[in-house]
């Protein structure tokens, strides 16, 4: 639903491979409504990737909000979506490398990647994303945030992830 109580349902190609791109960001702190906001999500839409990370805030219509989720739904026609999370690492670098290597073709044109804030040193983790990556693809993301960056956390489906990466 939007923030007005609108209800929202996307369309979806019939295809088997995914073609759905739903990407949220939480600005809460609320465990308990973030995985049911997930699991529905999961539910609703199987041959989705879903892909988030917490937030400090939200803007909504030049409205600064928090305890909200912000969703964003891309379907493509001509690319098939794939999705990836790792856990739990002490080596920023190899986690990117690795992340690539698993989740990159050759013909693979865009990574959007999300870290947490208090396991991953994002340049490393950006070096070893780029170096296992074919050379044009473009990476973009960005690392989860709260008020105090101690409690960050990524998702990925309908998983709750609080030392890792998604992308």
């Amino acid at each position: 639903k939007t923030a007005e109580g609108e209800k929202v349902e996307l369309t979806v190609c019939k295809k088997k491979k995914k073609n759905l791109l739903i990407q949220i960001f939480f600005a809460s702190n609320n465990l308990n409504w973030i995985q049911e906001t997930l699991d529905d999500l999961t539910k609703r839409y199987p041959n989705g990737v879903i892909v988030g990370a917490s937030s400090f805030e939200a803007i909504h219509k030049g409205l600064v909000l928090n305890s909200c989720a912000t969703v964003s739904a891309t379907v493509f026609e001509d690319t098939v979506v794939m999705g990836r999370y790792e856990e739990s690492f002490e080596d920023s670098f190899y986690i990117g490398q690795n992340v690539a290597k698993k989740l990159c073709l050759e013909n693979t044109k865009a990574i959007i990647a999300f870290t947490d804030a208090s396991s991953i040193n994002g340049e490393e983790f950006l070096n070893g994303l780029s170096s296992a990556s074919p050379k044009k693809t473009v990476v973009a993301g960005g690392l989860a945030s709260t008020p105090t960056f101690a409690d960050t956390f990524v998702a990925f489906q309908n998983k709750i992830i609080k030392n890792g990466v998604v992308a």
